[in-house]
């Protein structure tokens, strides 16, 4: 399977065609989920083991711009971010609150349900990626939303997912029935998707219910 693929969580990482619009461009357009960022890498000829991702400093956040590394077998962790997840502040008040991100630029500016539009540039073996929000001066979606689906992954299964059922009468809603084999403490994270770059865990490990929830986002 000659050409570029993406492979993110948009898709479950399972690798998709991009569209060649000539002069050694490819592009892609995915919806933006619920989680308000998105992780991809490319794939060179439909090789896996051959992905092209961002050469960046971990300590910054902002892959937008980075150099394109590769191709080479990596983690999906190595990849490109868009991200339009508000900056937060605590106010006055002392909530939370969305802080004014105009002079703040390195995150994407977009809603659930924007279209964006990834591109690499190739020109022998100089590779450039980019990508812009389609809807950014629109004010509705451009188009539904997926919850997603939910798994359960815990220490009396081995770390193997389970799916969770969604509610037909509470929308956000999903529920699973385990069987504990042991006594004592059991543990569990939930995972969105299939996918362990966006794992939901307690702020501290073997937390109550009432900790503070972390993610849909990689556990380090």
């Amino acid at each position: 399977k000659r050409g570029y693929q993406i492979i993110g969580s948009f898709n479950k990482w399972e690798p998709e065609s991009m569209d060649n619009e000539g002069s050694g461009i490819y592009a892609y357009t995915f919806t933006l989920g619920e989680n308000r960022w998105e992780r991809f890498q490319v794939v060179l000829d439909g090789d896996l083991r051959r992905v092209l991702y961002p050469s960046y400093d971990r300590s910054d956040p902002s892959t937008k711009g980075a150099p394109v590394a590769g191709p080479l077998d990596v983690f999906h962790s190595d990849s490109w971010l868009v991200d339009t997840r508000p900056y937060l502040q605590v106010s006055e008040e002392g909530a939370i609150v969305p802080m004014e991100s105009s002079a703040l630029d390195r995150q994407d500016m977009g809603k659930p349900g924007d279209r964006f539009r990834v591109r690499i540039a190739v020109k022998g073996k100089w590779r450039l990626v980019d990508w812009e929000n389609l809807d950014k001066d629109t004010t509705e979606a451009a188009g539904p939303v997926s919850a997603g689906t939910y798994q359960m992954s815990g220490s009396w299964n081995h770390g193997e997912l389970q799916n969770m059922t969604a509610d037909p009468s509470m929308p956000g809603l999903f529920t699973a029935e385990v069987k504990l084999i042991t006594r004592g403490t059991s543990f569990f994270q939930i995972i969105r998707n299939g996918d362990w770059g966006q794992a939901i865990y307690p702020d501290e490990p073997g937390a109550a219910s009432s900790a503070e929830v972390i993610g849909p986002e990689e556990q380090l």
